[in-house]
């Protein structure tokens, strides 16, 4: 049982970041649909947004 849980966190630490991230939004945003895959501002937030002066 160590082994495998060994094997497991050192699969995690040696995937690249940007192999990890796509998968990720992959698997939450859109199996799961859990998260927005292309940023969290809609509808009414949004349009306050870019209309705010900066």
């Amino acid at each position: 049982m160590d082994y495998v849980l060994m094997a497991f966190a050192m699969t995690g630490v040696v995937i690249p970041s940007f192999v990890k991230a796509p998968l990720l939004v992959l698997i939450f945003a859109i199996i799961l649909q859990w998260l927005p895959a292309g940023g969290g501002m809609t509808g009414h937030s949004k349009t306050l947004y870019y209309q705010s002066p900066l």
